[in-house]
């Protein structure tokens, strides 16, 4: 049996102040899963809502929860949406000053 996912806090909707991501968040959270493109992509949806609302270090933080545990292994059906949220994190961390820390994003 597979062992929980270890849901960052940025994720977890009785943190949230914005009812409609509150919502989001809470429909989601069961079914939070790695193996999934449709759910991938969802968390780049929420990655680029909080990026809309100015909430760039939690964007980038759901993106590093991402980049951590998610490795390309051939299948381009997974990588789409974490590719998508590579490069939404990688804007933001440039918008906010730093470069290196893109290059290092990229680079990996």
């Amino acid at each position: 049996m597979r062992k929980p996912l270890q849901i960052p806090k940025e994720l977890n909707p009785a943190n949230e102040n914005n009812k409609w991501l509150s919502r989001l968040k809470a429909s989601r959270a069961p079914k939070w899963s790695f193996r999934s493109a449709v759910r991938l992509g969802e968390l780049g949806d929420i990655a680029c809502a909080l990026a809309s609302l100015g909430r760039e270090p939690e964007a980038i933080a759901i993106g590093q929860w991402v980049r951590e545990n998610v490795h390309f292994r051939g299948g381009y059906n997974i990588w789409s949406p974490v590719q998508a949220l590579t490069c939404l994190c990688c804007f933001l961390v440039v918008e906010l000053g730093d470069t290196a820390a893109a290059r290092a994003w990229m680079a990996e």
